[in-house]
């Protein structure tokens, strides 16, 4: 299963500075704080590629007032998502390509008379030598699900050096608007042939989401993952000025 991937710019009309709220949330706003980063690795570490989706750049283009002509000015903030899922292929039996699902904690937030929303950007990581195939996925579909976890399957071999990532649960952290952060105990899995052992769990703090993914990868193969985690919090603002 494939998900639709989008831009991270939104474009369209906006009025100078002016930022308006979706409904419901006219003055409290979801946004990530301080970051962490758990030193374990589900699975086994090697060289870390890190994607970062956690905080995102929205431009939008001035208008002229009837006043002030504004030509093609523009202006961008940075607003703020959560992992939601992970999709990721092998080439041939190597788990090669991966890539991160992410959602804005400010859901439908658009720019003055803009209509377009902005939308989160999602990252991917690849090193396949071939074509990368065999497509596996793990999403959650409820909006205020958000991934506070990360455990692996990986091969079982002796040599550790050779074991390779072969499944992903995803544990859940469900988000409420008004700021709070619950963990469940529930998660999201699937695998590829050859998955033998669930290995450690990567968890978050308390309070906090996944923002981030760190693939350990050798040899054109993935071998484990971490996170990096920000804690959630409520702003009167929905972005970094």
């Amino acid at each position: 299963m494939r998900f639709t991937r989008t831009s991270i710019v939104c474009s369209g009309v906006a009025t100078i500075g002016l930022l308006l709220a979706w409904p419901g949330h006219a003055e409290n706003y979801l946004i990530l704080g301080d970051s962490s980063m758990p030193g374990s690795v589900s699975g086994f570490a090697a060289a870390e590629k890190k994607i970062n989706v956690g905080e995102f750049d929205t431009t939008y283009q001035l208008f002229s007032t009837g006043t002030q002509d504004h030509g093609s000015d523009s202006r961008t903030v940075t607003t703020y998502a959560g992992i939601k899922g992970v999709t990721w292929s092998e080439d041939k039996d190597k788990p090669c390509r991966i890539e991160v699902d992410a959602k804005e904690l400010a859901s439908g937030l658009v720019y003055g008379d803009s209509r377009t929303p902005a939308v989160a950007r999602d990252g991917s990581f690849e090193i396949c030598s071939g074509k990368a195939g065999n497509e596996k996925a793990v999403r959650f579909s409820k909006a205020s699900y958000y991934v506070r976890g990360v455990q692996v399957c990986t091969t079982d071999k002796k040599d550790s050096d050779d074991n390779r990532l072969k499944g992903i649960r995803l544990y859940i952290a469900d988000v409420k608007p008004d700021g709070s952060v619950t963990f469940l105990n529930n998660y999201e899995q699937d695998k590829h042939t050859n998955c033998a052992t669930w290995r450690s769990t990567v968890s978050c703090p308390a309070g906090s989401i996944a923002s981030g993914l760190n693939v350990h990868h050798r040899d054109g193969y993935f071998t484990g993952l971490g996170l990096k985690c920000r804690k959630v919090e409520v702003s009167s603002q929905p972005h970094k000025s």
